[in-house]
């Protein structure tokens, strides 16, 4: 007999899970169509959002974008990472590395400049941001969340700007400022750059004075959005986590090529757009023979005939003691007699002008990564300053090869030192500094900012201004005792009266001579602003001897040849006894001597050769 209640319980066994597999099947799919109209319900409306919250003003010549409040942000690093299409041309600089030590001093196209390291972090345009240069149908570009502030600016290219360049520490000091990184010092700074070592060529082996003007043309402000600024690209990130494992000691080569791949510094803000620069070299005899203000509007002057070539006429003399370097920033070829064309393609290809750095060890958030990071920047830095020595040291090499070797063994014992950190320790370091200059401060970690290489600079920066002064002090030396013995010998010879003034002019040759001397043999060196102003009255004070020289005198065969004036405008016969000539109750009147043949009228009879009195005469003289 068959139990129906089995079956049916077995029925129920079979049928209930085939039941419960269909309407789940039923159920999924229903969810999942929801789904999708809900997501795409929610694109539509986020599209929509985006469209309508752009506002006019984005358009504008200046946008502000700030950041609301927190949780925005908070949000805004969940939201899908939009890249940026058609963005402004150049603004791409800003989320790019510098490396200090190759910063040029003047702007620089951005796709070649040397300064210029590779990307630090990406753009992206999720708020949806425009901007563009006017409204005047100009077209729309997108404007990248990192950029919270722009502001486009045209200025007048016929006010250019002219600044005198007269020492190396000056050119730093003063690029340290515009760059806001003044706190941080100059060591190593510019010291790979190109036009930097062309300032220093002109300043030191040239003797000459270097002015720099500069007209800006157009300009656009950026300013990097740090809170948006989150997202570094691949490379960077790489880096970073591959350098938060190990000390510099363990891994110098990769701390080293972190640095020489991003830079020392980022760029907080920038200023790209076009300009037009002028360096002026002038020679220091035309310097010193005319005022500043003379010189400056000369430069200025030259400057505005690039523009204006028909209206300008330049100064015969002025022309011939100069060098000139002329180039522009910004657009493409410039023709100076349409600039305007130029003009218009500034903002097609704007050059980098300026800028706000940051150490790139800002971007770190790990201490140990940042601290290690920091020490590599400083030994960069250490051996770019080394390298700008080395540059520098045959520029100068004609004013004293013994010290100048000197000098490259001092500088070679530093390098080695600071090849030697990554290996050595904090006491090694110390007592090798000690051996090189037996005076040296304790200092704390391990590198001290390259204290060796500061000590070394020091030295080099008193070198040249030693060995210019003593330059100058030679020269000067050689013409004062030249007229020394001239206008001793005609005072012997026609001008007793002669006497009192002759001792004076020997007293302000005397201070002169102290005065050089208190410089040169000084344990530290005076301000520049001293020192150029010792080398602008001697260069006055040899040029009014020489002149006087030629009035009295004139040095011939190693002897003064005299010819007095009262004698010649007189017809008085010239004669001579025990040095004396032309010799008459009036006051005596000389001539100088320059080979000028004298009618048969006016030519004395007797020019009288005087031996020239040796040192210890001249010595004897003046005491």
């Amino acid at each position: 007999m068959v139990n129906n209640r089995s079956i049916y319980n077995e029925y129920e066994r079979i049928d209930r899970p085939i039941r419960f597999g269909w309407e789940a099947f039923v159920s999924v799919t229903i969810l999942f169509i929801l789904t999708i109209i809900l997501v795409t319900l929610q694109f539509i409306i986020k599209n929509h959002l985006i469209r309508t919250n752009i506002s006019n003003d984005r358009v504008a010549n200046q946008s502000h974008i700030n950041s609301t409040n927190s949780f925005n942000n908070m949000v805004s690093k969940t939201k899908p990472w939009i890249e940026c299409q058609n963005v402004i041309p150049g603004i791409d600089i800003i989320n790019h590395g510098v490396d200090i030590t190759k910063w040029d001093l003047f702007p620089h196209n951005y796709s070649t400049y040397q300064g210029l390291r590779t990307s630090i972090f990406e753009f992206s345009c999720d708020n949806g941001n425009y901007w563009a240069y006017a409204n005047n149908g100009e077209q729309n570009r997108s404007l990248p969340d990192q950029v919270e502030y722009i502001q486009y600016t045209v200025c007048d290219i016929h006010n250019p700007n002219t600044i005198n360049y007269y020492s190396l520490e000056q050119i730093k000091n003063e690029l340290a400022t515009n760059l806001h990184v003044a706190d941080q010092g100059t060591f190593g700074f510019l010291s790979s750059s190109v036009l930097y070592h062309n300032l220093v060529k002109a300043i030191v082996e040239s003797d000459q004075t270097v002015f720099v003007t500069e007209s800006c043309v157009s300009k656009l402000n950026l300013k990097l959005n740090r809170s948006n600024a989150t997202r570094f690209n691949q490379k960077f990130s790489k880096f970073i986590k591959t350098l938060s494992s190990s000390k510099y000691e363990d891994m110098p080569q990769m701390y080293d090529s972190f640095v020489q791949t991003f830079g020392t510094h980022f760029l907080e803000e920038a200023t790209i757009g076009g300009s037009l620069n002028l360096q002026t070299a002038v020679d220091n005899e035309y310097f010193f023979k005319n005022s500043f203000k003379t010189v400056v509007n000369m430069v200025r002057k030259q400057f505005m005939s690039y523009i204006n070539q028909s209206n300008i006429v330049l100064d015969n003399n002025f022309m011939s003691n100069i060098h000139n370097y002329f180039t522009y920033y910004g657009g493409q070829n410039i023709d100076l007699n349409n600039v305007q064309i130029w003009i218009e393609n500034i903002k097609q290809k704007p050059s980098l002008l300026s800028g706000k750095l940051r150490p790139i060890d800002d971007l770190i958030d790990d201490a140990k990564t940042k601290r290690e990071v920091q020490k590599a920047v400083k030994i960069k830095l250490a051996r770019s300053h080394l390298n700008e020595i080395k540059l520098l040291l045959p520029m100068i090499s004609y004013l004293s090869p013994y010290e100048v070797n000197k000098l490259k063994n001092k500088l070679n014992k530093s390098e080695n030192i600071i090849n030697q950190i990554g290996a050595s320790s904090v006491d090694i370091i110390e007592k090798a500094i000690n051996e090189l200059y037996n005076r040296i401060l304790y200092f704390k970690g391990l590198l001290n900012d390259s204290f060796c290489c500061y000590f070394v600079y020091n030295e080099f920066i008193s070198f040249i201004d030693r060995s210019i002064l003593n330059k100058y002090y030679i020269k000067f030396k050689n013409v004062s005792d030249d007229i020394v013995q001239c206008k001793w010998g005609l005072m012997r010879a026609c001008h007793f009266e002669y006497n009192e003034k002759f001792e004076e002019e020997n007293r302000n040759d005397d201070r002169f001579r102290d005065e050089y001397l208190r410089m040169i043999n000084g344990e530290s060196m005076p301000p520049y602003d001293e020192i150029r102003m010792l080398m602008r009255r001697t260069v006055n004070h040899i040029t009014n001897q020489l002149e006087s020289k030629f009035q009295i005198c004139d040095i011939y065969n190693g002897q003064q040849r005299v010819l007095c004036r009262h004698c010649v405008e007189n017809n008085v016969n010239c004669w001579y006894s025990k040095g004396l000539a032309c010799k008459t109750e009036r006051t005596w009147e000389l001539i100088g001597y320059r080979g000028e043949k004298l009618n048969k009228d006016q030519q004395c009879h007797t020019i009288i050769m005087i031996p020239r009195p040796n040192s210890d005469e001249i010595d004897k003289n003046r005491q």
